[in-house]
Formats: C-alpha cells, structure tokens, sequence
C-alpha cells in the first residue's frame, strides 16, 4: 500500500489525532479577547511554523504518512499568510546547513573506515529546524506584510538522550527571538507567540511584554496544524491544562543547579527533592511559578457547585459545573487533598482526583462525579516501608489548576 493512500482506518487516525490534539493544547495568556482571531490576515514568522516538530527525539518521535504543519494548519483555515516571503528565506537557510549536517555525517563515518555507508539513518533524521535559524524581523517585512495580527513560532526538540540544557537555544530564547518577538509585539496591533515545545522554556520576558496571546502547542502530532487553526479560529475552544508547573525562572528549582549533565554525571542522577516535584515543590516552599500545574484559559468562564458524602470507603464529590460565559467550553475539575497537623513531612497539597466535562453550552450545566478511595490519602514511610493512613485532619479542595482552589 502506497504510503500516501488514504485507508478508512488511516481516515479515522487523522481524526482521532485532530481531537485529542485539541483537547490537549493549552492557552496560557489572552489579553482583551485577541482570540478566537477573526481577521484572515495574518503575518506568521518563525522557521517552527513551517518546520515544525510533531513529537520528540528517540522514543518520543511518532510516525506519521502526513504532518500538518503550523503553516498548513492556517492556511487550511483559510488564513492568508502574508509573510510566506520570510518563511522561504527560512526554508533556503535550512536547505543550507542539511546539506552541511550531511555532509559532516559522510566525513565522520569516513574516519571511522565507512566509505561506502552514506550514513542513511541518521541523515533521514529531521534536524531541528525550529531552531536558531531565523533573521531578524525588519520594518520592511512588516510594511509588505500590512496586516493586523503577527504570530510568532518558538520550536524547541527534545527527548531521549536529549535533556534540556540551560542555554539559549534551548531553555533561554535566542537574541533574535527575543528582538524578533519584541519587534512583532511593537508592530503589530494582535501579537499571538505560539510554543512548539513539550517542556518548560524561559518565557517570562515573552510573558511579562505587551504579547497579546500565548499558546502551548505542544508537540501535537500529524494534525497539530489543523488543530491549533481550529482553536485559533474559535471553531474549538480551548480545555487543555498544563501537566507540569513552569518557573518564574530556572533558579527557583533546586535541582537545577545540577541535574543531568549539568554535575558531570549523566548516567547518574541522585532525586534528592524526594516528594517535593512540580506544584509539591511550589506549594510547599512558597515559590511562585510563571504557571501553576493545571493551569489552562478558555474561551469562556465556568462556575462550580460541589457537595460530598462518604460511602464506605470512598470519598464522593458531585460538582455541578455551569458555562457562565458566551461560549461553548469544557472545564477539567481537580480535587487536592491536604494533611493538617501530621507528624510525618507531607506536601502542602496533592491531586488525588480529576474529571474534564463534557462540552458545555452557554448558560448550560454539567454534573460530574469524583470518587476517592480515601486509602488513597496514605503517606509512604520510608523505613517503615509502606503506606499508613495517618489519624488527623484532612482538607479536600476543587479547583481548576494547583494554585485555584
């Protein structure tokens, strides 16, 4: 079979992929209602809008017959892109240094007594194109442009073998993103900076400046442009929360001082922050991050009404959720507990429960059910070698991220 050739099966794959790509993109910033963006002008910089990355390096790459890129999302949904001139400038930089990468390749398996190998496996291995690549922005570019909206892509590559190194390029913005996201922020009305990445970088700048929107693309997959133009466009509204809290700055982490490479020892790594990871650690210390664990905007807002009962030995929580804004919408309810007054180091909070509602209309409601099995509020002690569920006070809350409940 043809490895283009649309199958019913293939069909309802591109489908899925759309949908759960969806639900899973998270809007973290939204300023006077830029999106859903309505104008089909629209000014896309950023090599990662054409080059981007639908999954990570090593295990966390997926294999697709077709990738919608940023580019083609949008383009897709009928947006004009009136600064495809700069992308093609992007495009023949790139064509550039793949011809350098393979020709380095060719020449170190030559060292190595390889003369006839041409290196086929690592040369199909898409460089990150996303990164580093991009000139700066000029006044010229926005005057052919003469449009309302630019968006800006970050693309950053990860995965296995590849840890985020403390560096620009990587964790930090380049110069020229930062001057080029800068320059679109004075120079256009709507300012949109769109995140393909699948962990944390420094933004904190990007979100500190007058940028209009901010979205966590992610790495989406096949049909992350689809899906993201969906949502832009206000066709979907947004429901993806973040699985992982992002630092006002590197620093505030402990454990950035030395994981992975960072002490000389990558093949080693001592978890010495034992159970305070992610919000536990924020929580628990006091630190405030850029974005709580959780965290995710929406179109429209939604108010919760919640009573409980015990049942054996189950905690049960019915919430009744209502869309009180001008959208249709999802919400992800999430239940933390908190230990009071124990004699045994506990995080200040932690998720024991969480259910995302179906789509609610306007002025409509949804009611949902959260069931723990309070055994779940054990504590593992450590030279005891098991969980005991301590006598004392416990605090249950809902909310809709860590740090609102």
């Amino acid at each position: 079979m043809n490895n283009t050739t649309i199958t019913t099966q293939r069909q309802n794959h591109v489908e899925l992929s759309r949908l759960i790509a969806i639900e899973g993109m998270v809007l973290l910033k939204n300023e006077n209602n830029t999106l859903p963006l309505k104008d089909k002008n629209i000014a896309l910089f950023g090599s990662g809008a054409r080059f981007t990355h639908k999954g990570g390096t090593g295990s966390g790459d997926v294999y697709t017959f077709k990738n919608v890129t940023i580019e083609d999302g949008l383009v897709n949904y009928g947006y004009n892109n009136t600064a495809e001139f700069y992308l093609n400038e992007c495009s023949e930089i790139s064509k550039i240094r793949e011809i350098e990468r393979r020709k380095k390749i060719r020449n170190e398996a030559k060292k190595v007594g390889l003369t006839d190998w041409n290196g086929s496996m690592f040369i199909a291995t898409k460089y990150p194109f996303g990164q580093n690549i991009d000139r700066l922005i000029t006044i010229d570019d926005v005057n052919k442009c003469n449009c309302d909206t630019g968006m800006y892509v970050i693309s950053r590559q990860a995965g296995e073998g590849g840890d985020r190194k403390n560096e620009k390029g990587d964790y930090y913005l380049t110069d020229v993103e930062k001057e080029n996201i800068q320059f679109i922020v004075d120079h256009f009305k709507n300012s949109i900076v769109i995140l393909n990445t699948a962990a944390p970088i420094d933004i904190k700048d990007v979100y500190d400046s007058n940028a209009s929107a901010i979205i966590l693309y992610g790495q989406a997959g096949q049909e992350g442009g689809n899906a993201l133009a969906s949502l832009i466009s206000g066709e979907s509204n947004f429901s993806g929360k973040l699985t992982v809290s992002w630092p006002q700055k590197l620093e505030d982490l402990e454990i950035s001082k030395d994981y992975s490479y960072l002490d000389g020892k990558d093949d080693i790594e001592d978890y010495y922050d034992d159970i305070y990871v992610g919000y536990r650690y924020y929580d628990s210390f006091g630190k405030k991050p850029l974005f709580p664990f959780g965290f995710g905007l929406s179109y429209t807002t939604f108010e919760n009404k919640a009573s409980y009962k015990i049942e054996g030995n189950d905690l049960v929580i019915d919430v009744c959720v209502k869309n009180t804004g001008l959208a249709k919408g999802k919400e992800t309810i999430q239940c933390y507990s908190s230990a009071i007054g124990l004699d045994i180091d506990k995080e200040v909070k932690s998720l024991i429960s969480f259910k995302k509602t179906r789509l609610i209309g306007i002025n409509d409601s949804c009611n949902i059910t959260l069931k723990i099995d309070l055994l779940d509020l054990a504590t593992y002690i450590e030279n005891e070698h098991k969980y005991v569920l301590k006598k004392g006070t416990y605090a249950i809350s809902l909310g809709n991220s860590s740090d609102n409940t």
